[in-house]
Formats: C-alpha cells, structure tokens, sequence
C-alpha cells in the first residue's frame, strides 16, 4: 500500500512542478500582453500536465 502511495506523490510532485512551470510561463506572456499566446500556452501546458500524469500512473501500474 505504502508503494502506491509513494508513487502516487511522485506523480502528483511532477504535476505541480510542470504547473508551475507552465503558470510561470503564462504570467511572463500575460506581462508581452500577448492573449492569444497566453491561451495557446496554457492550453498546450494543461494537456501536456495531464497526459504526463495519466501516462506516469499507466506506466506505473503496468509495472506492478
């Protein structure tokens, strides 16, 4: 149980590192006040963050 648990926190430190990232990112072309990219970057960093996780927790219970 506790392995799981392990894992499920890796998975979530590598989501919140990859938000922050991308919030960074997203604030410094909110400051150029370029919107358009601004929604381009967060769209593309939401997706990534997501397929990131569900493909690390895949990858992690295959291996179990």
């Amino acid at each position: 149980m506790s392995n799981i648990n392990v894992k499920n926190k890796q998975a979530l430190k590598i989501s919140i590192i990859l938000c922050s990232i991308c919030t960074l990112s997203s604030w410094t072309c909110y400051f150029m006040s370029s919107l358009l990219l601004l929604l381009f970057t967060s769209i593309i960093c939401t997706t990534t963050t997501i397929i990131t996780t569900a493909a690390y927790l895949y990858i992690d219970n295959k291996n179990k």
